[in-house]
């Protein structure tokens, strides 16, 4: 099997960061702060227990390797802490989908590891899926502010 082109690959791991980045830093920040390597796993217990989406059975070892890949990878570490600030905020995903992709291109191995527990989770049917139909509609994880879709008419 030829391994996913990390550019695709790195928007699929998107919708897991936007979801769960949050929480786990929240998570973390009740551990004092020590280094998030250390603090990863009982961040990832602690956010275990208020989800009861069958998704986190297979968001919790998929975030548990790219945390761990975070921790070795600087500007990573502060995209996913920027993106957990602040999620919907369009430069941090944009930033944190550059980093993905640097990660997958210097290691296929590791690239091909997440698009294995990425596969996994689809055919599980635990995928993040956020569909928007008919006319004007919008799609989004979270919408935290007015949504303006672009037909406001003014008239004399």
């Amino acid at each position: 099997m030829n391994p996913m082109d990390p550019s695709a690959l790195a928007p699929l791991v998107m919708p897991w960061l936007i979801r769960y980045a949050p929480p786990i830093f929240d998570a973390a920040k009740t551990y004092g702060g020590k280094a998030l390597e250390t603090i990863a796993e009982k961040a990832l217990e602690k956010v275990g227990e208020n989800i009861t989406e069958e998704s986190w059975q297979f968001g919790k070892p998929l975030l548990k390797k790219l945390l761990a890949r975070f921790t070795i990878t600087p500007a990573a570490l502060v995209a996913i802490e920027d993106l957990a600030k602040d999620p919907q905020d369009s430069d941090n995903q944009a930033v944190m989908r550059v980093q993905l992709k640097k990660i997958f291109e210097a290691d296929q191995d590791f690239a091909a590891e997440i698009e294995k527990l990425m596969s996994e989770a689809n055919r599980a049917g635990s995928t993040i899926n956020i569909t928007a139909s008919g006319d004007r509609s919008v799609a989004a994880q979270n919408i935290n502010a007015p949504v303006i879709i672009g037909d406001i008419k003014t008239g004399k």
